[in-house]
């Protein structure tokens, strides 16, 4: 029998290839457009803040769930501290769950938030059996304005405060003496208006112990735990600095909440000038403001002023935080839909994301409605973490480099994109390599021939 030639002998089999190829063409399109969101997470595709964001989607956010761990398993116990940027319009209102079951109210909003407000205390703000709240254990007005006292004192008449934490700034409403103007300074502003008499008026009546915002003031912590125990918390006062401003937003005080290693800064409305005495002390190594090393980053920030391009300077960012943990820092941005002062403004939004931010860690009350952050137990990792809703705040690992450099593949991979690749590879085995075989037996004959 004539031996077969080369020529002949190699059968790529065309039918089969292209049947393997619209058979893996379907199973990977179906995979994408109906499995896509589940695959990201199987892989850890997706980047924390977005977790979190689906899980809140699907019911699963709950504000303060019983997740601290069980005893029989030999998991430590501890409490969770819940902070609550409550969506009041174009306005602040933000309130702290303690981990000892103390609460803090900060600020109340402008006048109309009234309603918005008391039954969201109703509703979220529950004492250790599960009862709405009767009072608060501390209350802090960080300054006059309308938008941060406008409803604080309808709050503190149903909830009276044990503590009062107020700006220093005399009330001088006509007719009006204000109760504690022997400890105001003696160059302080004063604030004729009725509102920001209406709240001191509303907080005196439960005759609470009273502190002028200051960075001399102690902190905030819960008695009989000692600092490095469970369930030790500190709320820390940097700022003011200064006892008169021109510009009454100063008078806010710079305020750090710290939990189990995660920290929140809070500003209130603090601007350039009271952000730039906090910096300076900083650099300084002043004090108590030593603290803020180079390695100090704080996991949250509440973007002073409603996201406005005077506050939150970069300085400022710089100061609390590294060139490398931003990535993993969320901002809180309280304002209202469509506010007519433009909040945030975007040259604001444009210095985080140059610094490094990511989008998807800028979070506003007026695109999420009210936003709960927590610190509480993991069951995943077997730690205390911060979370968004249900979803524990996954940290990316972080390399050196400057502001914004550090690289997160999760940024750029997808379930899409690796499918389509392995439809390629498939395609090319499937196709150009029998090509490539059929030309180099085709040149290997003609030489043969010669």
């Amino acid at each position: 029998m004539a031996k077969k030639s080369e020529k002949s002998a190699y059968n790529p089999h065309w039918g089969i290839r292209i049947l393997i190829v619209v058979l893996v063409g379907i199973i990977l399109a179906v995979s994408v457009f109906m499995f896509e969101d589940r695959i990201d997470s199987a892989l850890g595709l997706k980047t924390s803040s977005e977790q979190a964001e689906e899980n809140v989607a699907h019911g699963d956010g709950e504000a303060n769930p019983d997740s601290q761990g069980d005893a029989a398993t030999g998991v430590i116990e501890k409490e969770d501290l819940n902070v609550h940027f409550v969506d009041v319009g174009q306005g602040d209102a933000c309130i702290v769950e303690l981990p000892d079951d103390k609460t803090m109210i900060i600020d109340g909003g402008d006048r109309d938030a009234k309603d918005a407000l008391l039954d969201y205390i109703e509703q979220n703000i529950k004492d250790d059996e599960g009862n709405t709240i009767t009072y608060f254990d501390y209350a802090i007005l960080t300054h006059t304005d309308a938008d941060h006292c406008g409803s604080l004192d309808d709050v503190l008449l149903s909830y009276p405060a044990k503590n009062f934490y107020r700006p220093n700034v005399l009330s001088t409403y006509s007719g009006y003496t204000d109760p504690d103007a022997d400890m105001l300074s003696a160059d302080c502003e004063g604030k004729s208006t009725k509102v920001y008499m209406e709240v001191l008026e509303a907080a005196y009546q439960s005759n609470p112990t009273v502190y002028i915002n200051s960075y001399l003031l102690d902190p905030i912590v819960p008695e009989g735990i000692s600092e490095g125990e469970d369930g030790y918390y500190s709320l820390s006062f940097y700022g003011p600095n200064s006892d008169s401003y021109n510009d009454s937003n100063n008078y806010s005080p710079i305020m750090v909440l710290e939990y189990e290693g995660e920290k929140f800064m809070l500003t209130g409305d603090c601007e350039k000038e009271g952000e730039a005495e906090f910096v300076e002390k900083v650099n300084a190594k002043s004090g108590k403001f030593a603290v803020f090393d180079d390695d100090y980053a704080v996991s949250v920030i509440k973007a002073g002023h409603h996201g406005s391009r005077t506050s939150t300077g970069e300085a400022f960012v710089e100061a609390i935080t590294t060139p490398q943990s931003v990535k993993n820092t969320l901002i809180v941005i309280s304002c209202g839909e469509g506010n007519s002062y433009g909040h945030p403004h975007q040259e604001k939004l444009d210095q985080f994301k140059a610094q490094g931010f990511k989008d998807e860690n800028i979070l506003r009350t007026d695109e999420k409605g009210s936003i709960v952050l927590s610190v509480r137990y993991d069951e995943a990792s077997g730690e205390m973490r911060l979370f968004y809703g249900a979803g524990a705040m996954q940290k990316t690992p972080q390399s050196g480099g400057g502001s914004g450099s550090a690289f997160d593949i999760r940024d750029y991979l997808r379930w899409r994109y690796i499918a389509l690749a392995i439809f390629v590879v498939i395609l090319l085995i499937a196709f150009i390599v029998p090509v490539i075989k059929k030309m180099n037996i085709k040149v290997k004959v003609s030489s043969k021939r010669r």
